[in-house]
């Protein structure tokens, strides 16, 4: 997770496929109706904080 909110380490794309390796893998469930929009915020908000 530190590497997809560093915006020196990676681009917002790499960061979107970490994200989605991380909860997918964990709570499958409730991120697999999560659209590449709301992938690309989440990895651009997380990357800002």
């Amino acid at each position: 997770m530190a590497r997809a909110r560093d915006p020196q380490a990676t681009s917002v794309d790499e960061s979107v496929n970490l994200l989605k390796t991380v909860y997918l893998s964990a709570e499958p469930e409730n991120w697999d109706d999560t659209t590449e929009s709301e992938w690309n915020c989440i990895a651009t908000c997380i990357r800002a904080a």
